[in-house]
């Protein structure tokens, strides 16, 4: 009896994967990952996007895309090589965002620890397998210190992953088919690996008996490949540069690594030039020597203030040239925000797999999916323009048929992007008497001027403008913590010991929502109140001290002494570092 419910789970179990690997759609969960990244940036609440069945079929795939590859990478230029990221998920989308997605006229080639220590690396890591599943030639993906089971334990990424739905024997599994380097280039070749060279080439070329490239030796290893104490593997994804002699590494195993190492390993092999990413460079980009490029491609990651970020393109003819990005601040995020939505319109139009039936109904419904910017409810219209515009999406009305609305897209687009934009679905040309005065152009100024009306008011009452200006966008999408809106006006309210406490009217959700913020700080104090705050406790004080004891000091005047003592000290993962 035990033996036949075993089997019958088993095979219950087996044909839930059959559908979840039926039902996945790479194209919409990586339109829900993107519209995600938006709404983090935007400070709205968003859950993790992709189911746990969702999550063991993409590293499944993804763990057979890797398969197919070589454990040495050989890439024809030009192609862009990103560095470490460490899970700053806003900085792989401002990445993106620059070039646009992977692609014939977008090849990228990552040289690990995009998975680290930052905030969202979950779905760092869920990008970076939907954009190798999407485009496997173009996007590339080279093995770092923290795709190892080692440091996911010790990182606490197993965690998040566990949280998720996801299994620490998917995720090892995955990392251990990943390739461990890559050679860019024909004639001046660049070597790409994570770490560096082998810390003795000469005597690991005598062990192989042979004079053997560095290509034909990690070719022969064998896969799947975990990341041992020591060896060829050890140091090509954790050694670190440093200058003069070859060392010690304090982080982990392996060596340090100086000029002497990386020229007689680019003399033995015939290449032109190394290019790393384990160790952090606060400039982005940096060669310390002749033959060594050192890239840092999250301005987060090597966490000192003012650190830039970079990438390294090399172009045709194997020359190469660094691109740096201005140090990462809060007033990039609604900028990257609407640059990910455009990136998003990239995309298209997505259906869910689970909506689609017959392939008659998905013929009826093909010509509203195929034109940008245009939806139906049915498969007889009527059909629905839309626009993104100071970060919203903007309806610009029905038409009876599907080229009708997708010519109003366009119209739209190019009243806000000038006729040099490419999102548009006829050639530019067929808008040659365009009007800059006709209904849609006179719908658009009106927008934009709403929206210059509400940045100069802002701007009057002083303050953070920008912020404040953000704030007023996201309050009739985001419900404040108690908050509600009665004739246009937001009323703020606590519940306090069994008691609902009035706490007045106020011009807008912000207002209303920090005046709640500051009297469950009074009430509770802040090291209860924070977890239930709308917004950062940082944003009504100064910290002084620093570690596990520093102080809130509260901003607020008129308050009684007990509510600085509130304040109280507040544990080390709310103290600032």
């Amino acid at each position: 009896a035990c033996l036949h419910c075993f089997r019958a789970a088993m095979a219950e179990s087996s044909q839930g994967s059959r559908a979840a690997a039926e039902a996945f759609d790479e194209r919409e969960c990586l339109h829900r990952l993107l519209n995600h990244g938006v709404r983090l940036l935007s400070h709205r609440e968003s859950k993790f996007p992709l189911s746990p069945g969702e999550l063991a079929v993409l590293c499944t795939r993804a763990q057979e895309t890797f398969k197919a590859q070589p454990m040495c990478l050989e890439i024809a230029a030009p192609v862009t090589i990103i560095g470490t990221i460490n899970g700053y998920y806003h900085e792989l989308l401002r990445l993106l965002t620059t070039r646009g997605l992977p692609g014939p006229s977008a090849r990228y080639l990552c040289i690990g620890s995009l998975v680290a220590r930052g905030p969202h690396r979950l779905e760092t890591l869920c990008l970076c397998l939907l954009l190798k599943l999407r485009s496997p030639d173009d996007f590339l993906w080279v093995r770092g210190k923290y795709e190892s089971s080692s440091m996911a334990n010790s990182s606490g990424f197993n965690d998040d992953c566990t949280r998720a739905g996801l299994s620490e024997q998917q995720v090892r599994e995955l990392f251990e088919w990943m390739p461990v380097a890559a050679v860019v280039g024909s004639e001046r070749k660049v070597f790409c690996c994570h770490g560096g060279p082998p810390q003795d080439w000469d005597s690991l070329q005598e062990l192989a008996n042979e004079r053997k490239s560095v290509v034909q030796l990690i070719s022969e290893f064998p896969r799947p490949t975990p990341c041992p104490d020591t060896g060829l593997v050890t140091d090509l994804v954790w050694s670190q540069y440093q200058g003069g002699n070859a060392g010690v590494n304090s982080q982990g195993p392996s060596y340090t690594y100086g000029p002497k190492v990386v020229e007689n390993f680019l003399r033995g092999n015939r290449m032109d030039f190394l290019c790393c990413s384990a160790t952090l460079v606060a400039s982005g980009y940096a060669e310390p020597f002749p033959g060594l490029g050192v890239v840092t491609s999250g301005a987060e990651a090597s966490e000192s203030e003012g650190s830039r970020a970079a990438v390294l393109h090399v172009r045709e003819g194997d020359s190469r040239e660094p691109e740096f990005f201005e140090p990462w601040q809060a007033r990039l995020e609604l900028q990257l925000a609407g640059r990910v939505e455009e990136l998003i319109e990239q995309l298209g139009s997505v259906r869910s797999a689970r909506h689609a039936v017959a392939s008659s109904h998905k013929e009826s419904r093909a010509p509203a999916m195929k034109y940008r910017g245009v939806w139906a409810r049915s498969e007889n219209g009527p059909y629905r323009a839309s626009v993104c515009l100071t970060g919203e999406k903007h309806s610009l009305g029905e038409y009876r048929t599907a080229e009708d609305a997708a010519r109003a897209f366009d119209r739209a687009q190019i009243h806000l992007r000038g006729r040099d934009c490419k999102n548009i679905n006829f050639p530019v040309e067929e808008y040659d008497d365009l009007s800059p005065h006709d209904e849609l152009a006179d719908r658009i100024s009106k927008v934009l001027a709403k929206r210059k009306r509400q940045e100069n008011n802002f701007d009057n009452r002083g303050g953070d403008a920008d912020r404040d200006l953000f704030l007023y966008e996201r309050t009739d999408r985001v419900k404040f913590s108690g908050v509600e809106i009665r004739n246009r006006r937001s009323r703020a309210a606590i519940k306090y010991k069994g008691r609902k406490l009035f706490l007045g009217e106020y011009d807008t959700p912000a207002e209303a929502a920090r005046a709640v913020d500051l009297k469950r700080i009074e009430l509770v104090g802040a090291l209860e109140a924070a977890p239930r705050l709308n917004f950062p406790l940082e944003d009504y004080g100064h910290w002084e001290g620093s570690g596990p004891r520093a102080l809130c000091v509260f901003r607020s005047a008129g308050k009684p002494p007990s509510f600085y003592a509130a304040g109280g000290h507040l544990p080390s993962r709310a103290a600032p570092p």
